[in-house]
């Protein structure tokens, strides 16, 4: 099944989106420290994230850490969020683009989710302080708004390729399938090996399709809520 215009649209809208904070944010120089930043957010966690630990881990002078990032560690942090998730989108596209058949492209779109969840550390630090902040708030309020931006980009994109492979599309199987993606550290049981990757993108592939084939699960029958009271005792109501 071809791609309609509104997956072209969702894919344009995150191309622009990628490509203006590469302009803006992604150099060179920044994306190695970036990355240690994530390496060390990984080892660490949190309160590991210091000027002095990050020059360390990438053999430079905290003066020099400073020359990238003037406004610190918070700088870092949310520099090291976007620098995640740009290298995400842009690999999803980069696989994507390659086919306009749409479950070719959701094939694409679980492999890149899976291998990148399994073998880089980062995407479960990303998803834990996403959640953090949630209740925390502890990111800056133009870091958030631009990480849901992001989120709702991403969400519609994958919404946009479940119809077009004519799926009856459903918000909530459509949370509940990228939470399976997101999730497939927990449930997996990889082993570590590159040989057995194949295997788990494909579990996953088939969990999600079964998800999406029944779009009536979330349905409530009008009869189950009345039944449901009727059983249950005076003092429970």
């Amino acid at each position: 099944m071809p791609l309609n215009r509104r997956t072209i649209e969702a894919k344009s809208e995150i191309r622009r989106h990628l490509s203006s904070i590469e302009k803006k944010h992604i150099t060179p120089g920044r994306s190695s420290i970036l990355e240690a930043t994530f390496r060390l957010l990984a080892s660490g966690g949190y309160a590991s994230i210091s000027m002095r630990n990050v020059a360390k881990s990438v053999d430079l002078k905290p003066s020099s850490i400073y020359s990238h990032f003037p406004n610190g560690r918070d700088e870092i942090i949310v520099e090291a969020l976007r620098w995640n998730y740009h290298s995400w989108g842009t690999e999803l596209l980069d696989s994507i683009d390659k086919t306009d058949n749409a479950h070719e492209v959701w094939d694409r779109l679980v492999d890149v989710y899976v291998r990148r969840q399994l073998t880089i550390p980062y995407h479960d630090i990303w998803d834990m302080l996403w959640s953090m902040d949630q209740i925390s708030e502890f990111l800056p309020a133009a870091c958030r708004d631009e990480l849901g931006s992001w989120l709702k980009m991403l969400h519609n994109l994958i919404s946009s390729i479940i119809i077009d492979m004519g799926f009856v599309h459903n918000e909530q199987s459509a949370h509940l399938v990228i939470s399976i993606l997101d999730s497939v550290t927990s449930w997996c049981g990889w082993s570590g090996k590159e040989e057995d990757l194949a295997h788990h993108v494909q579990t996953a592939n088939t969990i999600t399709r079964m998800i999406l084939q029944r779009h009536d699960v979330f349905e409530v029958p009008p009869k189950i809520m009345p039944a449901f009271a009727d059983a249950m005792g005076p003092a429970e109501r």
